[in-house]
């Protein structure tokens, strides 16, 4: 298998020096006071400091990428209700849910993966079915797996692919940003055998993974 998946200068020798300071005025003296209260009056303040802001995703980032992954053609999956409700039990993903629609998509998030989890078959974690007519043309070609994703939380983590019945490719990890990206499998179908059905596999790392749309492409 294959996966393509300021601090001041100082003085140079022979500059000029700077002029003397002025001799101080006697304690207690007009000169003295007056000189304090100005000092007093124009100290500058300490500046704040600048709290760590994390860098926004451009503000049509999101709707390219969903766009690139329509361009290619193919098998394409968007996140829905009835998919979550097709998966047979014994998933080993502790939480698979629908979440909040974002600029009219719904998107997928699973949290709680198992990395002993079987790759094969219907996989242990959350199982993408492929039309039948997909199956018999990947066979014996190069195929193309593109996860739209990011991290559930503010913080990176990892995301796994796997395309099994007609070969199985197991488990490939790859890492996910906090903003949107695409994670990628490219995998040599062998011949299709029985044709009982082909499946793409997601499996997420932690905290979880937030999945805005899945595409399949023979290359």
């Amino acid at each position: 298998m294959a996966r393509i998946f300021k601090r001041k200068s100082p003085l140079r020798s022979g500059s000029k020096q700077p002029e003397s300071e002025p001799k101080a005025a006697a304690p207690g003296s007009e000169e003295t006071h007056s000189a304090q209260t100005t000092a007093e009056v124009y100290k500058p303040a300490t500046p704040a400091a600048s709290p760590t802001v994390a860098e926004p995703e451009a503000p049509n980032m999101l709707d390219a990428l969903a766009a690139s992954l329509i361009a290619d053609g193919g098998f394409h999956f968007a996140p829905s209700q009835a998919a979550i409700d097709t998966q047979p039990n014994g998933r080993k993903v502790e939480s698979i849910t629908l979440g909040d629609n974002l600029g009219g998509w719904s998107l997928l998030k699973l949290a709680g993966g198992d990395q002993s989890a079987a790759s094969a078959g219907f996989t242990d974690g959350f199982s993408i079915r492929v039309p039948d007519a997909f199956e018999r043309e990947a066979g014996e070609h190069t195929v193309r797996v593109r996860v739209l994703a990011r991290s559930a939380e503010i913080a990176p983590t990892r995301l796994a692919i796997s395309t099994n019945e007609a070969g199985n490719s197991g488990w490939q990890w790859g890492d996910v940003g906090v903003n949107w990206g695409i994670c990628e499998l490219v995998w040599k179908v062998p011949k299709m055998v029985n044709g009982g059905g082909d499946f793409i596999g997601l499996m997420p790392g932690a905290p979880g993974v937030e999945v805005h749309s899945v595409t399949a492409t023979v290359v």
